[in-house]
């Protein structure tokens, strides 16, 4: 079934829904049509890629916690990237591909019934043509045995908490660096407010300076959209947001039903003065 219609052959476009079984994946093409050429006739063989344990049945639940060394969809799962009150972040590879990626697995609790589950998929939808080289590209989404899941880009580096623990001098970062992280933060935020898209989360965990040329990357961007206020209040039951409260907007801890771009530029301040 392709964007809710069932078909024997269709040409995908970027961005399509392509449900097989209680499967269901976010289409990506990186390239425009025009750029492509017809495939060549000849026929090569390619051997099988090793797979070090067996995939897990479609009917057993998928434990979030236990998946180093499987094969999740058809990502080959390595170990773990980060546990955040939104989800798993496992290091991986697209056995497709053989490209790195960080293989995001959401709480289970974050979309609980069905409505919640589409909502996440129309939205990852809308995120995956969106591009900007100061936000964590957006790979691959979908759901499957219940739970949604992203492929993003693997950034080789480090947040800029661990970056302030590493080298900060009481805390602090030389204000060289504070300064270029906040202009490639303030350019993301930027780029996401223009396309009607409220992060609600800017705070360092999620602020990524990739190790080869120091470029700033902000993360856990295409999420937002799919967080509806009982999803939000979801995550702050999980008593992780704690440590995060720091960077929230006054509207956001008072439970305000009207959460817009300030809220943002709130959480960009308050990291940059952290």
């Amino acid at each position: 079934v392709v964007n809710g219609r069932r078909i024997k052959t269709v040409n995908l476009e970027n961005g399509d829904l392509i449900q097989i079984g209680d499967t269901e994946l976010v289409f990506n093409c990186e390239s425009a049509a025009e750029a492509t050429v017809e495939p060549r006739r000849a026929v090569v063989e390619v051997p099988p890629i090793p797979i070090p344990r067996p995939r897990a049945s479609t009917r057993d639940p998928v434990q979030l916690n236990d998946l180093a060394g499987q094969v999740f969809v058809r990502y080959q799962v390595a170990d773990v990237i980060a546990r955040s009150s939104t989800g798993m972040v496992y290091r991986a590879t697209d056995l497709r591909t053989q490209q790195s990626v960080a293989l995001k697995l959401y709480w289970p609790v974050l979309f609980e019934d069905e409505a919640a589950k589409s909502r996440f998929l129309r939205s990852m939808r809308a995120m995956v043509p969106l591009h900007h080289p100061h936000l964590v590209k957006l790979y691959a989404a979908g759901r499957t045995r219940g739970v949604c899941f992203t492929a993003n880009e693997y950034v080789e580096g480090e947040s800029t908490a661990d970056l302030r623990h590493r080298i900060g001098i009481a805390g602090m970062l030389d204000w060289q660096t504070v300064w270029r992280m906040a202009v490639g933060l303030a350019e993301a935020l930027e780029f996401i407010h223009e396309h009607n898209i409220v992060h609600r989360s800017v705070l360092p965990n999620n602020i990524l300076i990739r190790k080869s040329d120091k470029t700033v990357k902000l993360g856990d961007w295409m999420l937002a959209k799919a967080l509806d206020s009982t999803n939000q209040d979801a995550i702050t039951r999980r008593g992780e947001v704690v440590g995060e409260m720091h960077f929230l907007s006054p509207e956001q801890v008072s439970g305000s039903p009207v959460i817009d771009h300030r809220a943002d530029l709130y959480g960009m301040g308050a990291t940059i003065y952290a």
